[in-house]
């Protein structure tokens, strides 16, 4: 049966695409998941009309942006405030003070390496992320 929906998940983590009405993508979701013995977690799941407000999946806020160059709309996804203070009080702890005796060196490269983890995830997940498609 087609219900006009797109689903992206990752583990445990869901994200469904809907464009008209989300009651039946809900309804077959639940209905799937009970044939599958599991449940729907009710208080972490939210329905919400990207087209007016954001959400955070798997750690970014996505949300229907409007181009500046053309005006029309298109999926937004950046690393949400979470995300970012998480890498902030990473390199925090990374160069706090108390480690002066570790080589400048050791510290550059706990560092980089360290951005440039976080950098990767982001960059190959959005790439994922929005290439969902038209529904």
């Amino acid at each position: 049966m087609r219900l006009g929906a797109r689903i992206v998940r990752y583990a445990d983590d869901i994200v469904i695409l809907c464009g008209k009405g989300s009651e039946k993508p809900m309804e077959m979701l639940r209905y799937v998941l009970d044939r599958l013995g599991l449940t729907l977690n009710e208080t972490k799941t939210k329905v919400v009309n990207a087209r007016e407000g954001k959400f955070d999946f798997l750690g970014f806020t996505i949300w229907m942006g409007k181009s500046r160059r053309t005006g029309r709309q298109y999926p937004h996804a950046q690393p949400s405030k979470k995300s970012v203070q998480a890498i902030k009080d990473r390199v925090t702890a990374l160069t706090k003070r108390e480690r002066t005796p570790v080589p400048l060196e050791e510290i550059v490269e706990l560092v980089n390496t360290t951005v440039r983890g976080w950098v990767g995830y982001f960059h190959f997940k959005m790439i994922s992320i929005l290439s969902f498609g038209p529904l």
